[in-house]
């Protein structure tokens, strides 16, 4: 089976979340099926076998689809293809159109999937409530930030609080901003950089891409908890815990809660939706979204290793048993097969 992914790599986003939690996924099909990719800045993969057919604003979904023949057209997150498909795209009916959604999509123009004639949507939040078919595929922790259960040990690690990201006046963002304040006055907040060392991420590959500091504007201050794409999975095993906030409007498990999870690190979070669900019991500690218990259940965390142990052994079971991303490459493929053999579609996490 031959799949035409549509992508725009955000090369340099902050923590390479594109790279990691899309492209570097995606890129695992390609040992079960004949992956080929299409999309701006695809030719930097300089592979003709991959990459068949170079990117060019003029082409039409038509002109594409001849060239390359896909049995299925796979797009990755509507955010990073929407403002760059062909404008005869949602005229293709005679092949199944796909979308593999990221931890959150643009919930504003409700009708995009349908006015796109898409087949199926693969969300990642259960809250996924638009008038078009659809399936719940959780996110997941790539392999590389596995660990073992036996190296688990938080009596060796810094005893404070972690967070990576961006800390932006994005509306979604008003519990992040309020938990890193509060963390920040008690001084148990790391992770923060220096005026030289946010100079040197600026500079670096690892920083965000134009079209990011175009959306985010450049006020560094937003960017003081940024770590590099290679530094990042090492960063998250530091700390005996880590920040994380749920996603916005959708409230589901973003990438980061896997990531910290995956790490044997403590996961510090408001609540979020299916958690149970998702990891069953006592593998993360929830605060409140006005930050009221924040400070005391961090303290209860860095100050007592024991505890801070079982909950990330209990993580990291739930992580290892059913959310690496070989488990959802797994899930993927079953519902690409189904789709394209016009079989029900797979439900295993039953939404």
């Amino acid at each position: 089976m031959k799949i035409l992914a549509l992508f725009h790599d955000n090369v340099g986003d902050v923590r390479g979340v594109s790279r990691r939690l899309h492209l570097e996924f995606l890129l695992k099909l390609n040992d079960f099926y004949d992956l080929k990719l299409y999309g701006p800045d695809m030719h930097l993969y300089n592979d003709k076998t991959l990459v068949p057919l170079l990117y060019n604003k003029s082409h039409s979904m038509k002109f594409i689809v001849n060239e390359i023949k896909p049995h299925i057209i796979l797009c990755l997150s509507n955010i990073l293809t929407k403002k760059w498909l062909p404008n005869d795209f949602k005229l293709v009916s005679n092949i199944a159109k796909v979308i593999l959604e990221g931890d959150y999509h643009d919930v504003d123009n409700k009708n995009w999937y349908k006015d796109n004639n898409f087949n199926l949507v693969i969300h990642r939040s259960a809250e996924f409530n638009e008038n078009v078919p659809s399936v719940w595929m959780p996110l997941a922790a790539d392999e590389c930030f596995y660990t073992d259960m036996k190296d688990i040990n938080h009596k060796d690690r810094i005893k404070m609080v972690s967070f990576f990201g961006t800390r932006s006046n994005y509306k979604y963002y008003d519990v992040r901003r309020l938990a890193i304040e509060t963390l920040e006055k008690e001084n148990i907040l790391c992770g923060r950089n220096d005026d030289k060392d946010l100079e040197k991420h600026y500079q670096s590959k690892d920083f965000v891409s134009v079209e990011s500091k175009k959306r985010w504007g450049c006020n560094k201050e937003n960017y003081r908890y940024i770590v590099g794409y290679d530094d990042y999975p090492k960063k998250l095993k530091e700390c005996v815990c880590s920040l994380s906030c749920a996603g916005g409007e959708l409230k589901g498990a973003v990438g980061k809660i896997f990531e910290i999870m995956a790490s044997g690190t403590t996961l510090l979070t408001q609540m979020f939706s299916n958690s149970e669900i998702l990891f069953g019991h006592r593998c993360c500690v929830f605060y409140k979204r006005d930050c009221s218990d924040i400070v005391r259940k961090a303290r209860k965390i860095i100050n007592d290793a024991d505890y801070s142990e079982y909950i990330a052994k209990n993580a990291v079971e739930a992580i290892n048993k059913h959310h690496l991303a070989y488990h959802r490459m797994k899930e993927l493929c079953n519902i690409l097969e189904a789709l394209y053999y016009g079989k029900d579609i797979p439900r295993k996490w039953g939404k």
